[in-house]
């Protein structure tokens, strides 16, 4: 065997070895996809999860304390009426509830979770909470201390009723 017979045997050779590295890079490259799409999905539901375990902690206050639901019916038909006790402890609920609202909200912003379950929360949060009289005058109070744009989406969500229809709030921001 010659020189350049050699050669030509080394450049096949070479060629059959790119190729076959190419495709182990290939089942690599699809096996880490499949890896992260699992931890994905598994982040995804967990986050779900703890939204809603903490929405049931909250409510737990008030399905087993009679004085709670009491002061939370006075609330939301009138907030002035309430004497300042009361205020600071419905503002406590309030405040714990539009937390964990804005919380789910930029989760769901970094596409931390799904449009379907984003639309379950601005429906439920709309229907329990900002379609009260009472609510919506707390918010107008207490608004300052969330996000700008958190503040914004619970604005155009009073003004539209956009839990009715939610979808109009799928969109994310920026």
């Amino acid at each position: 065997m010659n020189l350049i017979e050699l050669g030509a045997l080394g450049e096949f050779i070479g060629s059959v070895a790119v190729l076959i590295t190419l495709i182990y890079l290939a089942i690599q490259m699809k096996q880490t996809k499949q890896r992260l799409e699992a931890n994905t999905t598994a982040i995804l539901g967990a986050n779900e999860v703890n939204g809603n375990e903490s929405t049931m902690r909250q409510l737990s206050a008030v399905y087993t304390d009679e004085s709670m639901a009491d002061l939370i019916m006075r609330a939301i038909q009138n907030l002035d009426e309430l004497p300042p006790k009361d205020y600071v402890r419905f503002h406590a609920f309030c405040h714990s509830g539009f937390q964990l609202h804005q919380i789910t909200y930029l989760q769901w912003k970094k596409q931390l979770l799904d449009d379907e379950y984003w639309s379950f929360c601005i429906r439920y949060f709309g229907e329990q909470m900002l379609s009260h009289p009472g609510v919506q005058h707390w918010w107008k109070r207490s608004r300052e201390i969330y996000t700008t744009d958190y503040r914004e989406l619970v604005d155009r969500l009073i003004a539209a009723k956009g839990w009715q229809d939610a979808s109009a709030f799928l969109k994310k921001p920026g």
